[in-house]
């Protein structure tokens, strides 16, 4: 398999990257400096100099691939309005798309991401909605827009493109605002967990496994879940308690109480810039649930993630060692 990958140096596209490499494939990186490009070559990739927001960057990298995995996202939980946002996860992946479907690649994979579905407010979803709601964050805003403006009408043209949808994924060197949260949990710096607040959970290298089954599978569907188990954030902090031996170090509060907070804070943040990234890490987790039924990605690509219980607590470990390891 010849294949494309862009966004490498982010937590799943890195992966995505490893496991094809692994698995014997020719395997090319869009990247944007030649520094990162030479750290990649010494592991067997090809990098290529071009950014998903100048089409014309990418021709060479995309010419005669049989599979591109387009998993270059932007997430900012402080923007309310970001244009950098918009412009990466909705017009960067609107080139990847046109310039895929110009060039007659057989497959795309598209990382989309639950956060897209909107709250699901407890439910358990089989498919994306065809309206989501308000979103909590301007990510999950732009990845809906991604899926709805770009992927899905392209999809209905015929364009070979597979949606996966990752819920929250960890991992070791898992960059995201749930872990930073866990982890500070852990070490009894985080003052409150929000009580409703749901995600499907899975390790970052079994969602990598099944964006190369998508690319491999005779017959897909156009969208998956790979979200994996659905479980509380109290419940995935309790477990990180159990591993450092806290009974307790967060105060478990109602997460739709958190809401006038963070948007208090969001206005706050408009005379004190430093405010708008807690702002908008809290608005994303305050009571909301983001669930979806996997059951056709287990069924198709045989996607089989790990259990919470069995592979958080290391995820959290590591990330814990990192910081002690740093100072």
């Amino acid at each position: 398999m010849r294949a494309l990958v862009t966004g490498v140096s982010g937590f799943l596209g890195g992966y995505v990257a490893a496991v094809l490499l692994a698995g014997g494939h020719d395997v090319t990186a869009l990247v944007q400096d030649r520094e990162q490009g030479h750290d990649l070559a010494a592991f067997g990739v090809r990098p290529h100099l071009g950014s998903i927001l100048e089409m014309d960057s990418m021709r060479r990298a995309v010419r005669n691939k049989d599979v591109i995995f387009h998993c270059a996202e932007w997430r900012d939980p402080g923007a309310r309005k970001s244009r950098v946002v918009e412009s990466v996860n909705v017009e960067g992946t609107r080139n990847v798309m046109e310039l895929s479907r110009e060039m007659r690649v057989g497959r795309i994979i598209y990382a989309g991401s639950l956060a897209a579905f909107g709250d699901t407010k407890g439910k358990v979803l089989d498919r994306p909605p065809e309206d989501p709601g308000r979103h909590t964050s301007v990510y999950g805003r732009t990845k809906w827009e991604a899926l709805d403006e770009v992927v899905r009408p392209l999809q209905h043209q015929g364009v070979p493109i597979i949606a996966l949808h990752a819920g929250v994924m960890y991992g070791p060197d898992d960059p995201s605002d749930v872990a930073d949260l866990l982890t500070r949990h852990a070490l009894g710096r985080a003052p409150i967990i929000p009580t409703r607040t749901a995600f499907c959970w899975s390790h970052v290298e079994d969602v990598a496994h099944a964006f190369i089954a998508a690319a491999e599978f005779d017959r897909p569907r156009r969208s998956y879940s790979v979200g994996g188990p659905p479980h509380t954030l109290r419940h995935a902090a309790s477990l990180v308690s159990r591993m450092v031996g806290r009974r307790r170090s967060s105060l478990p509060v109602p997460g739709l109480a958190l809401r006038p907070v963070a948007t208090g804070l969001r206005v706050t943040g408009s005379v004190f810039p430093t405010l708008r990234r807690p702002a908008g890490r809290m608005a994303a987790i305050a009571g909301v649930t983001h669930l979806a039924d996997d059951s056709a990605a287990r069924a198709h690509l045989g996607f089989d993630p790990r259990s919470l219980e069995s592979a958080l607590p290391d995820a959290i470990r590591s990330r814990i060692q990192q910081i002690f390891e740093g100072v």
